[in-house]
């Protein structure tokens, strides 16, 4: 887990023992979602819309 002051985000480590308690690591990286954030604007999945119109 990465974490900074907004929040934190998961880290994906790969690693392996090297010998003489060594740890070699194999890769890495970061997992995120796909979601659209920090936009100014809300999404809402079409299943939980519904296509209904806006309320006036």
């Amino acid at each position: 887990m990465i974490e900074h002051p907004t929040g934190q985000m998961e880290a994906v480590i790969s690693a392996r023992r090297a010998g003489n308690d060594a740890v070699e690591v194999l890769g890495g990286g970061t997992l995120r979602t796909a979601r659209k954030i920090l936009s100014g604007e809300v999404f809402i999945p079409a299943r939980v819309w519904g296509g209904r119109g806006a309320a006036g």
